[in-house]
């Protein structure tokens, strides 16, 4: 989005803390006063463009999702590297500690981890400040005074959803900050998500279809509605998902090529400005202004040996829920056996979903061949090292997000864009809906257009098979996105599904001509979750500065 470069951070009107002393303290902090602010809307639209930052923070390159690495580490999608639990950086041991269950068994690990509470209050109190302003002072026409709102109001929805999703029970503030208490109660689950859904349809009414210019990329309805259809998920509230769905059909967004590895990644890899037609909401980077580091952090070390590339390597189970290309489950018997085997895997047989996400040995990157084989380019380390090297310990790197293009890891940051909100979800939003309400044609259209785009076949289902689908494409299509953490534990399936259980990948061998694929398991010890994970628990700071809160019952 072209604003990001005009973003000015309004010192003293938008900064904030987030105790509940501080939301009774209206005095301005700077000698902007509240009647300059709002004398022109130029100056709202400077302070309304702070909260585009929000984006990138929620966002897969930053920690809004988990302060210590991506989602998926917690889950069998990836493996973090090393399995030692004693080398704690970001993208290092702290989500290992998490899945042994070293960490994240406790209120206080897991709230550091995931929680989000005091930054999410934080942008909440900017939002408030804005809109109670906005409301006493400012002089302009009713027409730009809605606009702001509804502006501003996608992003309190865009947060609340974040806190609810995580919590259930929040507080809810609104705008009128004269009505804050000290001492604030937790609202109910319903009333926590009805913040979320007025909110979101408050601006998916109000904003524009489009904007021009230099203003493209701003948030339109049609992000409101996208992003209405994914909270509802998460609210249950299956028949406001699907009729949100159903707004954003009537921009006539539509998928992106799929039939090859390379045409289908431009669905995640490329803005709307140039020529994403799924992209319903997107966030680019500029570099020495905004960028990133997840090169950096996900790269295969033959890029830039000595930089912290490959921390986090897809697992063998990730690999394997890839079907061929055109339909069909691949049986991996044959590679599960003892001591391996030197038959190649089928990787060019897969589907081109596969070759956008995976890194594997033999695939072709950066005009060379990934080596993930012991004492190959990008190398091996055998789980449980200390230190990773930069080295693969399942025998795979994230390609999915990786900039292909990005040479000076070290001392270039990624300006990789990032694409919030695709048409590709949305679909699969309806698909979830329209299943729970019993509208099996719905959700099989919607499942048929995400496979037919990567030329895959699909026969009309129902019942356990529908939702399995519906599962498997939201596992495939979101992979990486910052999703799957989240839907496996809205479905309550997390701890059935992993407690107990390790991941794998391949210990690869050069054996003269021949390469030696052996599955091992990469984990070396068992995953620990707990139901407790369900509902995140509230951090320390809350509950000891507001008396009138106590901890959720499964974290006392």
């Amino acid at each position: 989005m072209k604003i990001i470069s005009k973003i000015i951070l309004i010192t003293g009107i938008a900064a904030a803390t987030v105790s509940c002393d501080n939301f009774l303290d209206l005095q301005p902090t700077d000698a902007v006063t509240d009647r300059m602010m709002w004398s022109k809307p130029e100056y709202a639209e400077l302070y309304v463009n702070s909260f585009y930052a929000f984006i990138n923070y929620y966002g897969q390159y930053n920690t809004g999702q988990c302060s210590y690495g991506i989602t998926e580490g917690l889950t069998d999608m990836m493996k973090y590297s090393p399995s030692s639990t004693n080398q704690t950086g970001a993208h290092y041991g702290f989500l290992n500690q998490f899945v042994y269950g070293i960490a994240g068994t406790t209120a206080a690990s897991c709230s550091f981890y995931l929680s989000n509470w005091a930054t999410g209050y934080e942008q909440i109190r900017r939002i408030n400040e804005f809109l109670y302003s906005m409301h006493e002072y400012a002089t302009f026409d009713q027409d730009q005074i809605t606009r702001f709102e509804a502006e501003a109001r996608f992003f309190r929805g865009m947060v609340y959803f974040e806190l609810a999703k995580r919590h259930h029970e929040i507080i809810v503030y609104r705008e009128n900050m004269l009505e804050y208490a000290k001492d604030t109660p937790l609202n109910s689950e319903e009333e926590s998500w009805n913040i979320v859904e007025e909110d979101l349809t408050f601006a998916g009414n109000n904003l524009p279809d489009s904007w021009n210019g230099d203003d493209a990329g701003r948030v339109t309805r049609y992000a409101a509605w996208a992003l209405l259809s994914r909270a509802m998920l998460y609210a249950e509230r299956w028949d406001v998902a699907k009729a949100a769905a159903e707004e954003v059909d009537k921009k006539g967004f539509t998928l992106m090529p799929g039939s090859t590895s390379a045409e289908y990644a431009k669905a995640f890899t490329t803005t709307a400005l140039n020529g994403n037609t799924e992209a319903i909401l997107d966030y680019t980077y500029q570099h020495g202004i905004i960028d990133h580091e997840f090169d950096y952090y996900f790269s295969p070390i033959g890029d830039n040996e000595g930089s912290a590339n490959g921390l986090g390597n897809p697992t063998q189970e990730f690999v394997e829920s890839f079907e061929y290309a055109g339909g069909g489950k691949v049986d991996w018997s044959p590679w599960h056996v003892s001591g391996g085997t030197t038959t190649p895997p089928p990787y060019d047989q897969l589907e081109p979903r596969f070759g956008a996400n995976i890194l594997y040995n033999g695939a072709s990157w950066k005009g060379r061949t990934i080596e993930t084989f012991e004492g190959g380019v990008d190398g091996w380390i055998a789980p449980g090292s200390y230190s990773p090297e930069g080295k693969t310990t399942t025998g795979y790197y994230l390609r999915k997000l990786v900039d292909e293009t990005h040479t000076d890891l070290v001392g270039v940051n990624s300006t990789q864009p990032w694409v919030m909100l695709r048409y590709s979800e949305v679909l699969l939003n309806k698909a979830e809906a329209a299943y729970h309400l019993d509208d099996p044609a719905t959700a099989n259209d919607c499942l048929r257009q995400i496979r037919s785009r990567v030329g895959l076949s699909y026969n009309n289902l129902s019942g356990t098979e529908l939702w399995n689908a519906i599962r498997q494409e939201r596992k495939i299509e979101l992979a990486f996105e910052g999703q799957y953490f989240w839907d496996l534990r809205r479905w309550g399936v997390l701890v059935d599904e992993f407690n107990g259980t390790t991941v794998h990948g391949f210990h690869i061998t050069k054996e003269g001509s021949d390469t030696r694929y052996e599955y091992i398991d990469c984990d070396e010890q068992e995953r620990v979750y707990s139901d407790r994970i369900y509902q995140i628990p509230l951090p320390e700071s809350e509950l000891s500065d507001n008396k009138a809160v106590q901890q959720y019952p499964e974290w006392m």
